[in-house]
């Protein structure tokens, strides 16, 4: 079966979406969004009120196979070379969270 689990992480700064995609409870691609405002939620800055749609946008995705990220395309779409300390830093810090979602959420995932 299939499973999708989406986290919503929020501050005063940024919105960051990441999109979780199991197979038969094993990690297979993840999608992180990040909204980054251009102001503070709730403050004025220089007479001008915070709007939620003026950000900057940053997107990567994350393949994985059997347990290792295979592939990360960055915002730019640029292929972040697996042997780097910021890949592997990546991987298993997203291993291990997308562990913990898998299980805190097993009646709440949403099958697809």
């Amino acid at each position: 079966k299939y499973t999708k689990i989406v986290a919503f992480l929020d501050s005063r700064y940024e919105e960051i979406t990441l999109e979780y995609y199991y197979f038969d409870d094993r990690l297979f691609f993840m999608f992180e969004q990040e909204k980054e405002f251009l102001g503070v939620k709730g403050r004025e800055i220089d007479g001008v009120p915070f709007d939620e749609n003026k950000y900057n946008l940053y997107e990567n995705r994350f393949y994985f196979k059997d347990n290792k990220m295979i592939r990360w395309l960055s915002e730019s779409k640029q292929s972040i070379p697996s042997g780097s300390f910021e890949f592997i830093l990546k991987e298993a810090t997203i291993i291990k969270d997308s562990q913990i979602y898998l299980t805190l959420c097993p009646q709440e995932c949403e099958e697809l």
